[in-house]
């Protein structure tokens, strides 16, 4: 074989990325990319006025930065008070993912899961719901409560309901949002998070 001294030499230039257009970046540097205060102010204000479980899953995008897919897994039981720390927790262990043609709660590795401490209006929110649940329930035990999702179907309120219609909940609820076509409030929401 002969030894090639520029092994880059046969590459082609059209593998490589193209150039951004000028309209592509006016798009990027024009949309938004998070809520500014006045607005996550109102957001706040509707959520505590409502306070449902909707309320709950956009205060928990905007405050913990948490998924539709993790919103969805979450139960009555996966928050919780630990003695080591005053507040209550969320432990994220599990999504709600599509698999195949049906939803399903599936755990997360190790690696992945976390838990994350919850602003003192969610977990009134929380608190409410859960009071509102086992109330519905007639006062069944606390471990029927604690498998309750925090976010049920409407209809029936011991099934979850699914990432995409939580998202069209949050949409219709924040309707009032001007956001730029393609654009997600619930990504707008996890952007401010962040």
């Amino acid at each position: 074989g002969v030894f090639n001294p520029d092994p880059w030499s046969g590459f082609s230039s059209s593998l490589q990325p193209k150039e951004p257009s000028i309209e592509s970046l006016r798009r990027w540097y024009l949309t938004e990319k998070s809520l500014d205060h006045n607005i996550i102010r109102q957001i706040i204000d509707d959520c505590l006025s409502i306070r449902d479980a909707v309320s709950v899953a956009i205060l928990l995008m905007l405050f913990l930065k948490l998924s539709a897919d993790e919103i969805c897994a979450l139960a009555f039981g996966s928050f919780c008070r630990l003695t080591f720390f005053d507040g209550t927790v969320v432990i994220i262990n599990k999504v709600y993912k599509r698999l195949k043609q049906n939803y399903r709660v599936q755990s997360i590795d190790a690696y992945d899961a976390g838990i994350l401490p919850v602003p003192e209006i969610i977990e009134d929110l929380i608190n409410q719901l859960r009071a509102d649940a086992v109330k519905s329930n007639n006062n069944k035990a606390q471990n029927n409560i604690d498998a309750l999702p925090i976010v049920g179907q409407s209809n029936n309120r011991c099934a979850r309901m699914t990432p995409p219609a939580l998202i069209k909940e949050i949409n219709n609820r924040l309707g009032y949002i001007d956001v730029a076509h393609g654009q997600s409030i619930a990504r707008l929401l996890k952007n401010t998070a962040g």
